[in-house]
């Protein structure tokens, strides 16, 4: 089915964490959660299938990091471990109602006109696979994002792109920029087909922060994290109860919010209770009547 016409009858349910589950099983790895695409190939992809069968319908490649900066300027590594990420997320969804998203992360520590090579050098990789449908998450601000669509959208007008933010509790990016302005500069953009948030904040002030926002006429994402982070015995856990988790979802949902899923800390069990939840209730079309406040600035 094609993501438009799914996403009128029902919302969309994205799998969890890659990242931060992943750590979980392989604590004795000394290399990156990307690069598992090559040196452990079957725990990414015994994952990707962990969040289809819990419920989730759209998974996302595990090529988050993968950009030149991360790998020192080794192109040809760059091109096999973005390559290896869409053939397992691809392997993960043969012969299940579910779709792939090309999964890019915001480059580190550069300025928007360096960034662009880089993003499009990722981007060229996806293209040539054959993706048709783009994740740009955890982003602070703008940068590149509506120049990427653009990009996406002339190599492939049929293509179905998502730009997420990440946004505290406050309301704002760790670059200070306010997500309700993000949102509201991003979703004019029309190569952009849906806005939303992610990372950072957990489920309930995510829950907050969209009851904040007009959704009119928006296609929405929310991928909240599991709680926060607490560290013990050195190591760094999330303290998000997967019920709760479910619940606050649900609510979401029901502000309008189309697209779901997790960000770090979630497990399958958050996917499972939260897609067993939007069934019992049946969330489908039915959204709560609600005043419409203005976007948070």
């Amino acid at each position: 089915m094609d993501i438009r016409t799914y996403l009128q009858s029902r919302p969309l349910l994205f799998g969890g964490a890659m990242g931060t589950y992943w750590v979980q099983q392989n604590r004795d790895a000394d290399f990156t959660c990307e690069l598992a695409n090559l040196h452990r190939p079957e725990s990414v992809l015994a994952i990707h299938r962990a969040y289809l069968d819990a419920g989730a319908r759209a998974i996302k490649t595990n090529t988050f990091g993968l950009n030149a900066v991360s790998l020192g300027g080794e192109h040809a590594l760059l091109r096999e471990a973005v390559t290896a990420g869409w053939q397992l997320a691809c392997e993960a969804a043969q012969g299940r109602d579910a779709f792939v998203f090309a999964d890019l992360g915001p480059v580190p520590q550069v300025g928007e006109d360096s960034a662009w090579p880089m993003v499009r050098e990722v981007l060229d990789v996806f293209l040539e696979l054959g993706a048709a449908h783009f994740l740009f998450e955890t982003n602070s601000d703008q940068s590149c994002l509506a120049q990427a669509a653009a990009y996406v959208k002339e190599q492939r007008p049929e293509a179905f792109v998502l730009v997420s933010f990440a946004v505290q509790p406050d309301g704002y990016t760790r670059e200070g920029r306010s997500g309700g302005a993000l949102v509201q500069e991003l979703r004019s953009c029309p190569q952009v087909d849906a806005v939303g948030l992610n990372c950072v904040s957990g489920a309930y002030h995510m829950r907050r922060l969209v009851g904040e926002l007009d959704l009119q006429n928006t296609l929405f994402s929310a991928m909240p994290n599991a709680g926060y982070p607490v560290v013990v015995d050195g190591r760094t856990l999330y303290d998000g109860d997967p019920g709760y988790y479910a619940l606050q979802m649900v609510e979401l949902a029901g502000l309008g919010v189309r697209i779901l899923g997790g960000c770090c800390g979630t497990t399958p069990e958050h996917i499972a209770q939260t897609a067993a939840l939007l069934e019992q209730r049946g969330q489908r079309l039915s959204t709560i009547s609600r005043p419409t406040p203005p976007l948070r600035r």
